[in-house]
């Protein structure tokens, strides 16, 4: 006969109990079964022998290593000064077990002490330690960019270029740039700022600093061949195409260098490129069409964005007189030169003066050629034109006048009163017809009523059932002539502006300044047609 051995579970019965802890109970109803039991106390005792064999052993628990007193007292005081032998401590910890954790936090409270005391016992060799224990790939990542800053700042770039250098190659961080440059500027180190420049240039990094700076700053710093042959062309392949924002900033280098440089002939083709995208500002236009004769750079001046803006007559008026005065006051500057640059740009400059004429643009350059400064030309233009448009044109203003101060008296703020009774006092409409309740309708009748010669204007009140009430307004003929004389008045100002302030309109205008002046303030009339302008003319006082 066989023996069965059976080993011992967890579903099997404790061997130090007779019982079956999981056996469902007796029913109350049902007997017990005497062979049943003599079964299970047979299987038992067969267990009994078995499971001394097969006794799971007790499960050990690791015991934690002990934490890392350097960790913990990094993670604790990140700030605290640290003495020099802690310190070299912490970079050895860096070398080791730095690299292996994870907690970036905890690894730059470590750096921090490590710099904050090389920086408190003037130690530089103490932070290039910490940056090696880093790496290159983790340097800038975990020192920061402003504790790299700082470094720089308090070190200098002598102990620190090499690090700096591996650490901007393995990861180029655009924002260590933008604050290391401004601070090289600031410090004249031209070392960094040319690193800063060969930084930006590969992969265009941090194009802005350059940008946002100012230019003369750091530029005069800089020396010229490496302006010539190094910065400008590789800047070219970078900011081109250009934006309102980067060409701002491209002109103000190209400024900065053609000031630097004595010999500017090399910016042409970067003038060239730049014209299509520079902002129409008087500012900007001013100093590119400076920078373009400086720069011998004429074609540049060809532009058809330039020459579409410069036909504004006040604006391009502004930039001759600005133009001539840089021509008078610098050496560097000719007339033939100055004289050429303006044949390119006012090669239109006769369509506004002579709506409508056929000027060819060959003729038109010629003519400025042989003639003398063209500052004095298109001045003593504008005079004539400005002479003969206030005598012909514009002329005496009429009489009884009101001006425009006494007729927005009757503005009081409301609806009707703004946008109904005002514009008419205002425009060339003749007639207008207020509708509205009867109480807003005596409102505008109240405040016409405070307005001077108010007699001129009639009122009727219309009443209709249907349509409700509505007030009929009426002006004379006296105050139906003083809006046209208004918009003439205000086209005389406009051009008379084109000679520049009021010093230099007197000046240019000369003798017939006084009756120019008293026409249009309406305290004179201007001379007859048969008078010669430019003769002392008699003051005549209009008739009231």
């Amino acid at each position: 006969m066989s023996k069965s051995y059976q080993t011992h579970s967890p579903f099997q019965a404790n061997p130090s109990n007779n019982t079956l802890p999981w056996a469902p109970l007796p029913h109350r109803n049902s007997r017990p079964n005497p062979r049943r039991n003599d079964q299970v106390s047979s299987s038992l005792k067969q267990t009994k022998q078995t499971t001394l064999r097969f006794r799971p052993q007790p499960v050990s628990t690791p015991t934690p290593p002990p934490a890392d007193p350097i960790a913990t007292d990094s993670a604790r005081a990140p700030i605290e000064i640290i003495s020099l032998a802690d310190a070299s401590l912490r970079v050895d910890y860096l070398q080791t077990s730095g690299k292996k954790n994870r907690d970036k936090t905890l690894v730059r409270n470590v750096v921090s002490q490590i710099r904050n005391a090389a920086d408190f016992a003037n130690d530089a060799s103490l932070f290039v330690d910490a940056c090696h224990a880093c790496g290159p790939e983790r340097c800038i990542d975990l020192v920061g960019v402003e504790g790299m800053v700082s470094a720089y700042q308090a070190f200098g770039w002598a102990a620190l270029q090499k690090i700096y250098k591996d650490a901007f190659k393995k990861n180029p961080a655009a924002k260590l740039v933008q604050e290391m440059f401004p601070c090289a500027v600031d410090q004249q180190d031209v070392d960094v700022i040319i690193w800063c420049c060969n930084c930006i240039n590969d992969g265009g990094l941090a194009l802005r600093a350059l940008m946002d700076k100012e230019a003369k700053n750091w530029i005069s710093l800089l020396p010229e061949d490496y302006l010539e042959k190094t910065l400008l062309p590789r800047l070219l392949k970078l900011i081109h195409p250009f934006t309102d924002v980067k060409a701002l900033g491209w002109f103000a280098i190209l400024d900065a260098v053609g000031a630097r440089c004595p010999n500017p002939q090399f910016l042409q083709p970067y003038l060239c490129s730049l014209a299509p995208s520079l902002p129409i500002t008087h500012d900007s236009v001013l100093s590119f069409v400076t920078l373009c004769v400086k720069a011998d750079a004429f074609i540049a001046l060809e532009s058809g964005r330039l020459r579409i803006t410069l036909l504004d007559a006040v604006a391009a008026t502004q930039l001759i007189q600005k133009l001539a005065s840089k021509v008078q006051s610098e050496d560097s500057f000719s007339r033939t030169q100055c004289r050429a640059a303006l044949a390119h740009i006012f090669k239109d400059a006769a369509y506004v003066l002579i709506p409508g004429g056929q000027i060819h643009a060959a003729a038109l350059a010629t003519a400025i050629h042989h003639t003398p400064f063209p500052m004095e030309t298109f001045r003593d233009c504008i005079c004539k034109f400005i002479k003969t448009y206030v005598r012909e044109n514009l002329g005496a203003r009429p009489t009884p006048w009101i001006t425009n101060e006494e007729l927005y008296t009757a503005n009081c703020g409301c609806t009707i009163c703004v946008h109904q009774l005002v514009p008419f006092l205002l425009g060339n409409q003749r007639d207008i017809l207020i509708s509205g309740a009867p109480d807003q309708l005596y409102h505008a009748a109240h405040q016409l009523a405070r307005v001077r010669w108010t007699s001129h204007v009639q009122v009727n009140i219309v009443h209709s059932d249907l349509r409700g009430s509505q007030l009929m307004l009426s002006k004379s003929a006296v105050l139906m002539q003083m809006a046209p004389w208004r918009a003439r008045h205000a086209e005389g100002v406009r051009i008379l502006t084109m000679l520049g302030d009021e010093k230099q309109q007197r000046l240019a205008l000369g003798e017939d300044a006084e009756w120019v002046y008293g026409t249009m303030d309406g305290t004179t009339r201007p001379p007859p047609k048969g008078v010669t302008l430019g003769l002392p003319m008699k003051i005549i006082t209009p008739r009231t």
